[in-house]
């Protein structure tokens, strides 16, 4: 996961199934981040719906996600801090495991080795008390 993907409409979709599931099946959700320094490509910048004319069709998906995460691109806040600290984005029961910076003290990219710990680490640290897990890596 990269900061910069935050608020692009593949978060949007992302987060939006996961409010869906939660709100169909409940339980709590426990995400780890395996956060990525921003690249300079071109990745992460689809916003535009946010503010496309068409963007009603969007916003139906989600209307308080849709938003919730207008709000922070419009702002420039897109990071993973920003949607940890809105209880509303992915509810107040998510938990989000492991430091968020992790990825970046142990140096990326890590060997294939190194990321099937981290992966075994974050997933074990998170379904230890929820009912679903999500990783986000980024294998760019």
């Amino acid at each position: 996961m990269q900061n910069r993907y935050v608020g692009d409409i593949g978060d949007y979709v992302k987060y939006a199934l996961l409010r869906c599931i939660l709100r169909a099946e409940g339980g709590q959700l426990g995400i780890a981040w395996y956060l990525y320094p921003d690249e300079v490509n071109g990745d992460g910048g689809h916003t535009e719906y946010l503010d496309h004319p068409k963007s009603e069709s969007w916003k139906r998906l989600d209307d308080q996600l849709f938003g919730k995460l207008k709000a922070l691109v419009d702002a420039g806040e897109r990071s993973i801090f920003a949607i940890q600290r809105d209880s509303e984005i992915l509810g107040s029961n998510t938990r989000f495991c492991a430091d968020p910076s992790h990825a970046e003290i142990i140096g990326l990219p890590p060997s294939e080795s190194d990321f099937s710990m981290l992966v075994g680490d974050l997933i074990a640290e998170c379904v230890i008390a929820m009912h679903a897990a999500v990783v986000q890596p980024d294998l760019t």
